[in-house]
């Protein structure tokens, strides 16, 4: 409340650019870095995981926060995905394209991207680490992001 009156009377006072500068001022401070958010979390079901936990962890070099992987049946995990996940992977026995039909408030479809031989990967529409799931989502489909041994490029 102080800050929007504040910015107000600059305005009115200062001018339009006066209480822009002012705003920016008092939001500077509650910007939070990456690393306070905690790891990036990425969410899939299980056929897939050995694959994508290989490629957090090649990517997880360059992001400070680091990236969790969480796998299993969709029930497993979805309570704490609809609160937390940053991206949501697909896999054998488990469309993901249904799923973000059905959970359009979490899945943001126009994300949507395939890695591994064509299995998809979604960002949410509350994910904290916003720039680096989308990075991610690109590492999960480029050639770096093919772990030997793995699933990946399997289907």
């Amino acid at each position: 409340m102080f800050a929007e009156t504040l910015a107000a009377r600059v305005a009115v006072r200062g001018g339009i650019l006066g209480g822009l500068l002012v705003g920016f001022m008092l939001l500077a401070p509650t910007t939070v870095a990456a690393r306070d958010w905690g790891p990036m979390k990425v969410f899939g079901p299980p056929d897939q995981a050995a694959a994508v936990k290989e490629c957090a962890r090649i990517f997880g070099r360059d992001y400070d926060p680091g990236v969790v992987v969480f796998a299993g049946p969709k029930e497993d995990w979805l309570r704490q995905a609809k609160v937390s996940a940053d991206v949501i992977f697909g896999g054998a026995g488990f469309s993901l394209d249904e799923f973000a039909a059905a959970h359009s408030c979490l899945v943001d479809a126009a994300s949507r991207a395939e890695f591994a031989g064509g299995w998809p990967v979604y960002a949410t529409h509350f994910v904290k680490h916003k720039e680096a799931a989308r990075r991610f989502i690109e590492f999960l489909q480029s050639p770096a992001c093919r772990p030997q041994g793995s699933q990946a490029g399997q289907r």
